[in-house]
């Protein structure tokens, strides 16, 4: 039976993967302060921000801080995901992050439910799922202009 092999990028790129999801999810639920009670439960269902998108009283959509820490901070996930999967079609791989990122961040804002630090929010789910879709797009974007690349200007000079 043929397996494919795996490339020291794909190694690399699985290993950024791990790294990324113990980080987020260390860094999200930090200082680990849980609560399992039902009524503590009960209290922060009531606290949870149920808002989609933060508009301003023009209705013009809110660019906040939090926003773009929420792209970034999924970034990197994505991008190692894409690498690590390289071997998939685009498609696959850009269907694979987006799932990976809305499931790893509807379980931190689950999780979140349960501390006393932490704030659960809507917005958050789709923001950081933006994120890893994002660093999967520019991952695939940067692995067609270094074959774009190669090809021009290594693969020609290999027949002079």
């Amino acid at each position: 039976m043929n397996t494919p092999s795996v490339s020291t990028l794909q190694k690399l790129a699985a290993l950024g993967v791990l790294l990324n999801i113990i980080a987020i999810l260390a860094l999200t639920t930090y200082p680990f302060a849980f609560q399992l009670d039902g009524a503590a439960l009960a209290r922060r269902w009531q606290q949870v921000e149920w808002v989609l998108f933060y508009r301003r009283n023009s209705g013009a959509l809110i660019i906040d801080r939090d926003l773009l820490q929420n792209i970034l901070f999924f970034l990197p996930l994505g991008f190692c995901w894409s690498l690590f999967r390289s071997h998939l079609t685009r498609g696959r791989v850009l269907l694979e992050v987006t799932l990976l990122g809305l499931g790893l961040s509807f379980s931190v804002e689950t999780l979140q439910l349960f501390t006393k630090a932490r704030s659960t929010q809507l917005a958050d789910v789709w923001r950081n799922t933006l994120g890893s879709c994002l660093g999967g797009a520019l991952a695939a974007l940067g692995a067609a202009l270094w074959h774009r690349w190669f090809r021009q200007n290594v693969a020609n000079r290999t027949g002079d």
